[in-house]
């Protein structure tokens, strides 16, 4: 694999791809999710960011209507190669759940964004 700053979206009814904004800086194996309400961003986590493949702790959010990014609070560790899942809770916030990944491939970690 080699890292990217490349973002592609799927469009279901025309049935073709499109090119999006850009991350903010390139990498591979990044855990990806979303947020429900009235934001719905896409949120990237950790990944590695060059052939070295040392995980990195960066979290970045996009915002598709606005076609902007900013930087959220760090991962806790550096995490890459993880699946991620954002689960809306009773008080409307957004919890995130990073499941395993490296290191630390049998953790589960929630984070409250």
């Amino acid at each position: 694999m080699v890292h990217t700053d490349a973002i592609y979206i799927y469009d279901p009814r025309a049935d073709r791809w499109s090119s999006g904004l850009r991350l903010p800086f390139g990498q591979e194996c990044a855990a990806a999710t979303f947020t429900s309400g009235e934001e719905k961003e896409v949120i990237f986590l950790g990944g590695w960011p060059d052939r070295r493949k040392i995980p990195i702790a960066s979290v970045v959010a996009l915002n598709p209507k606005r076609q902007t990014w900013r930087s959220l609070p760090s991962l806790p560790i550096a995490t890459a190669a993880a699946n991620a899942v954002t689960i809306r809770e009773t008080n409307s916030a957004n919890a995130v759940y990073l499941l395993g990944g490296m290191p630390g491939s049998t953790e589960l970690r929630k984070l409250s964004l």
